[in-house]
Parts: C-alpha cells; structure tokens; sequence
C-alpha cells in the first residue's frame, strides 16, 4: 500500500506561476511524521515543466485580490488560484493546459524507521534529520535532471520556501 502526498497543497499552487519551481517546505513536516509514525520510506519526487502547463495572473502581495484569496484560504482551508490555458481561436482563455512537456523524476526512497513517541527529544531529531535528508534529496534531483526543463532558470531555478 502506497500513499501519495503533496506538502506544498493549496498555497503552493498560488505561486505556480510559469518558469517557477517554488516548493513550500520548509516548514512542512507532517508528511515526514507520518512516515516516521508508520515506518514507511518516503520517495522523493520532483516534477519539471508542471508550473508551464498554465499562465498565472501575477497577484502583488498588497492588492486587494492577494488580501480575498488569503481570506478565503483562512476559511476553506486552500485557495484558487487564476490560472489559464491554450486559448480558443487565439482569443479566448480556457482551462485545456498547453501543450508543454513534463518530465517527472523519482528519487532513490529514503528510510524512515518507525518511531512510536514522535514528541520525544529522539523523535523530533529523527523528523528534522528527515526532513533535511528529503529536502537535499529534491535538490540533489533537481541538479541532476535539470537540463529537462525548458523554462530551467528564467524565474530562479529551484526554490524551496
């Protein structure tokens, strides 16, 4: 049995945009205590070319849509972004993506032990380790498998948030 979980969510789809690869982990670790909690490895994965699929209307974080969309993130739970697609006869937006490749990359699946008490002092360390590992394993991946992303670098390459 396998599980398929994607810790950046709802606010990493805001900062989506086209030739971006933004990812919202830092402070996201409750994928890495789950795995510890069942002793289950975690296989890091790492996508290029998912964030040109479609264009993102570019929200200043000052506006008064950037303040809407934080409020109803706050009260749902996540947030749409305002994206769109190929266009129809040239004019009209839609939501078909566009035609871009996309090259997805599977890491080597890192060891989790199974750890009962994660609240313990062992616990904690074992999360943060793993965490780390994950992290450094995304850009171990990203390095190697760069050359597969035709945007690669035009907003910053790589940016774990």
């Amino acid at each position: 049995r396998n599980i398929l979980i994607v810790p950046g969510g709802a606010r990493e789809s805001i900062v989506a945009h086209p030739g971006t690869m933004s990812l919202l982990l830092q402070r996201r670790k409750g994928f890495v205590r789950l795995a510890l909690n069942q002793g289950v490895p975690l296989v890091p994965v790492i996508s290029f070319g998912e964030t040109d699929m479609y264009n993102m209307l570019e929200i200043e974080e000052d506006s008064v849509l950037h303040e809407a969309q934080s409020v109803y993130q706050r009260l749902f739970g996540f947030t749409v972004p305002l994206f769109w697609g190929r266009t129809i006869w040239g004019i009209v937006p839609s939501v078909m993506p566009k035609r871009t490749p996309i090259h997805i990359v599977v890491g080597p699946p890192l060891r989790a032990p199974k750890i009962k008490d994660l609240r313990s002092e062992e616990g904690q360390r074992a999360v943060e380790a793993l965490h780390a590992e994950y992290v450094a394993s995304l850009r171990r991946l990203y390095e190697a498998h760069r050359h597969l992303w035709h945007n690669e670098c035009e907003r910053g390459g790589l940016n774990i948030m």
